[in-house]
């Protein structure tokens, strides 16, 4: 059994050895390219939290600090785990959208305390700054790295999905299954999708692929790495 993982690249071999593990084999596509951006948010005063809406969020973090004890709120798993493999220690984890993260970030944040910092791509997903605005919290966004989707899906990769050698497709964020929705049109490979699982981290996931004529969409469970594989593991297992 073969999936598709179209994550940045980076994320995508971290992906690929978790399923590896588990006698999955994959092929990798990223449809982002990810560039680093150079900043630096000094000593945190003021700042009693900084928020992550990605891996890497968390990337562009550890290199914008030294400062590993500043709290920080992660919108899932993924993201929080990476945070913690930075050395940061005060990491908590929210349900993987950013209504469950503006809910964690009011149950252990008080807005009178100081500012939160936000570091993310120059493109963000929802608005988490009017989320928390009306509990008082400040907000300062701060664009970490840039992700830019590719123009076209590799020759290895459309192969691949013409010539039925795969399973499914792993999808982590709406942007990137959007995205991979275009190249796939784009590629004239709309009736590929006839025969594959779109294996997806969230319902939101989800929804960005509805009424695309994919063979079935699954959601995992928890919106993290391993229920996605999991979830894999099983469609093997039934395959």
């Amino acid at each position: 059994m073969t999936v598709l993982v179209t994550r940045p690249k980076k994320d995508s071999l971290a992906f690929a050895a978790i399923l590896r593990l588990r006698g999955i084999e994959c092929l990798i596509a990223p449809v982002l390219t990810i560039v680093d951006i150079t900043v630096t948010l000094g000593d945190l005063d003021g700042v009693q939290g900084c928020v992550v809406t990605s891996a890497n969020g968390a990337d562009a973090l550890a290199r914008a600090t030294a400062n590993r004890s500043v709290p920080v709120l992660a919108v899932g798993t993924v993201s929080a785990g990476r945070a913690r493999d930075h050395g940061f220690t005060g990491v908590r984890a929210a349900g993987g959208n950013l209504e469950s993260l503006a809910i964690l970030i009011r149950q252990h944040l008080d807005p009178g305390t100081g500012r939160l910092i936000h570091v993310s791509g120059s493109k963000v997903a929802g608005d988490l700054v009017g989320l928390l605005a009306g509990d008082g919290f400040v907000v300062e966004r701060v664009v970490g790295y840039h992700a830019d989707a590719v123009s076209s899906l590799p020759q290895v990769a459309l192969s691949a999905l013409r010539g039925g050698h795969l399973r499914g497709v792993a999808h982590f964020s709406p942007r990137t299954a959007a995205i991979f929705m275009g190249l796939i049109r784009e590629a004239g490979a709309e009736t590929c999708l006839q025969s594959l699982i779109g294996f997806c981290l969230s319902d939101a996931v989800a929804r960005t692929l509805e009424g695309s004529g994919w063979k079935g969409l699954v959601v995992a469970p928890r919106s993290d790495a391993e229920s996605l594989a999991g979830c894999i593991v099983l469609a093997g297992e039934h395959s």
